[in-house]
């Protein structure tokens, strides 16, 4: 269970910045802007939060989940340092910091000590992050759903917007999940037949100067139906990015890895 928490802040932390992105006109050329602004950066800082809420028909109460987290990312070589505080879904609250590096996946759940993750689970980690380290590739995933971008112009950044609902982001749940994927398990759209996609809205903020992201906000709501019984599953993530490739190289301190079990 916490292997499977502390893999959900990751995959959430490196699937978030999907909505990266000097004037334009309209949003199909500020994705293509962003795409190539996202190709050239080197690492930042960002912070985000996540709720989801799961509604089960026998059940009275839905169960609910608070993450928070806040960290800093480098893109090549990859190296990550996160912390994170994780509430609900029946596991009370829990701290974790971590580092993930090609030295390993670092970790420590509040005044636990260090612990390094399993070759395994390492192997796991490294086959979703692979997909998921270069800004552009992510951005990639959205090309398909240019033309229901819509944008609205400010002072100094652009606010677009994707909104669907049925099946017509299917395949980019697909892609998400499979990519972000721990289990090893094979996912597919048939998978997904009964799942009923009822309101998707992602918004990101784009700096008008640099084409860097600013904000990344998804809502997202989905029905499955499974032997006769109907769940219910509301995500909200908020995002921010900040100090474009002012951080300074990622590294694993000595002090964590003398310690670590």
């Amino acid at each position: 269970m916490k292997k499977a928490i502390v893999g959900l802040g990751l995959l959430v932390f490196m699937t978030l910045f999907v909505a990266c992105g000097n004037g334009t006109d309209n949003p199909q050329d500020v994705y293509e802007q962003a795409m190539e602004a996202s190709s050239e950066l080197e690492n930042f800082e960002m912070e985000m939060e996540m709720n989801q809420e799961i509604g089960i028909a026998q059940m009275d109460q839905p169960l609910t989940m608070n993450m928070k987290s806040s960290g800093k990312v480098q893109v090549e070589p990859q190296a990550i340092y996160q912390e994170m505080t994780l509430q609900g879904l029946m596991a009370g609250k829990q701290e974790v910091e971590m580092y993930y590096t090609d030295e390993g996946l670092y970790m420590k759940e509040g005044d636990q000590n260090w612990k390094k993750a399993s070759e395994e689970m390492l192997k796991q980690l490294n086959q979703f992050s692979q997909s998921q380290s270069s800004p552009r590739e992510q951005l990639k995933q959205l090309e398909d759903y240019v033309d229901d971008m819509s944008m609205a112009e400010k002072e100094d950044h652009y606010e677009i917007t994707i909104t669907s609902s049925g099946d017509n982001l299917k395949k980019l749940i697909v892609e998400q999940i499979s990519q972000n994927n721990i289990s090893g398990n094979e996912i597919n759209e048939e998978m997904l037949e009964n799942v009923n996609i009822k309101n998707v809205n992602i918004e990101f903020h784009v700096e008008k100067d640099t084409f860097y992201p600013l904000v990344y906000n998804l809502d997202m709501e989905i029905e499955e139906q499974q032997n006769e019984e109907t769940s219910n599953v509301k995500v909200s993530i908020h995002s921010t990015y900040s100090n474009f490739n002012e951080v300074g190289e990622i590294t694993v301190p000595d002090e964590v890895k003398k310690s670590a079990e």
